[in-house]
């Protein structure tokens, strides 16, 4: 496999013609920092193609580039989908960068893509840049104190997982041109290893109530866990529509790793978001600094979370929480 095609791949995640955001995301943000052409990749039935292709056309990509097959449904396994992909480097050439989204399926499919070609992967960044033809992976390490910068261009393609909700989706003027729309013929080798009879959904990971979905949030830290605060914040939250979320050590009995906001948890890009005992350690600011109003509440009042507060109170989280649900009233 010693082709190269002179383009940035963005892997499309879906289920079914659901589209995850961070798919949309991540091709937005190739189109403004991809040194070639972008080009969507998609692997779904014949049955569902039209509908994919049509919500992705307004993202602008330069080429959408389908592969079709029965097997290629909500059932497929991580294996036949790196197969697939590995099968059209062989075809096509091996493209600059080959992006995907660091969910569950991106984060399994990626190191599989990775092993059959033998490339390099930078995991779980928050951003991403060209230095030329160079990708630029940028991600927190060392306990999340510094930002480093990983590059392994020395075999292609340029892999890397990305974080959703790090970027905005953003539609072109322009959307993808008819004729860009390209129905590849791979041969598709179906899994048989692995039979997946049936789907039981997570209601805090589908796309209408998990965490990265919501516009509110009220986030607990340690200065929040207790049994009234919480209670009282659980009461707040559903009165304001909005969805509660954890720092890592509140995961446990009464919150899941689903809950959780932070760099070994979820990233968040809400409306509003109320922080209510948090120091703001950087592991978990990283998950949270997308969003769009920040309130910090603690007793300490010159905790590092103030430095990117919008709004800060120094005070006790239950007496914030009982004040706003009276207002609420």
């Amino acid at each position: 496999m010693s082709k190269q095609c002179d383009k940035t791949w963005v892997v499309v995640e879906h289920r079914g013609v659901v589209i995850e955001p961070g798919s949309v995301q991540l091709l937005s943000k190739a189109k403004t920092i991809s040194p070639v052409p972008v080009v969507a990749v998609v692997l779904t039935t014949a049955a569902d193609r039209d509908k994919l292709v049509a919500q992705l056309r307004p993202f602008g990509a330069d080429q959408i580039m389908v592969v079709t097959d029965d097997s290629l449904n909500e059932k497929m396994t991580q294996e036949t989908a790196a197969a697939t992909l590995t099968q059209m480097m062989v075809q096509l050439g091996r493209p600059i960068a080959l992006l995907f989204s660091a969910t569950t399926w991106g984060r399994s499919v990626a190191p599989r893509v990775q092993g059959n070609v033998d490339a390099g992967l930078t995991a779980d960044c928050v951003d991403l840049r060209f230095d030329n033809q160079t990708l630029i992976g940028i991600k927190p390490s060392y306990g999340d104190r510094i930002m480093c910068e990983i590059t392994s261009d020395s075999v292609l393609p340029q892999m890397v997982t990305v974080r959703p909700n790090v970027f905005q989706a953003v539609q072109e003027g322009e959307p993808t041109p008819e004729d860009a729309i390209e129905q590849l013929a791979v041969t598709v080798k179906p899994d048989n290893q692995v039979v997946l009879n049936q789907r039981q959904e997570n209601p805090l990971t589908d796309a209408d109530n998990s965490l990265a979905a919501t516009d509110i949030i009220l986030a607990l830290g340690r200065g929040a866990n207790d049994p009234v605060t919480i209670q009282l914040a659980e009461k707040v939250a559903q009165k304001m529509g909005a969805k509660i979320g954890v720092t890592r050590p509140l995961v446990g009995d009464h919150f899941t790793q689903e809950q959780q906001i932070g760099q070994s948890g979820t990233t968040v890009a809400p409306k509003l978001i109320i922080n209510l005992g948090i120091s703001g350690a950087a592991q978990y600011t990283t998950g949270m600094s997308g969003a769009g109003t920040i309130v910090a509440v603690n007793v300490d009042p010159d905790a590092p979370i103030k430095e990117i507060a919008d709004y800060y109170y120094p005070g006790e989280a239950q007496a914030f929480l009982q004040a706003l649900d009276e207002a609420i009233n």
